[in-house]
């Protein structure tokens, strides 16, 4: 796991897409992430669909 303040949550929040990427310290934007605002009826709950996906990504980049 990251430190704390090693990378800054970027949003973009539409009426159709919630966009989002990280941005580590001293480096590149990562990929966004689009969700449909219409599945997360509050932003904790698209961050926290955010933060599942971003472990089973992880997870599959360790076996791959």
């Amino acid at each position: 796991m990251a430190e704390p303040g090693a990378q800054i949550l970027l949003a973009d929040i539409g009426a159709t897409n919630a966009r989002f990427a990280l941005l580590p310290r001293g480096g590149d934007i990562g990929p966004v992430h689009t969700l449909a605002v219409a599945d997360y009826p509050q932003f904790t709950d698209a961050v926290a669909a955010l933060q599942r996906a971003q472990t089973r990504l992880d997870v599959a980049g360790v076996a791959a």
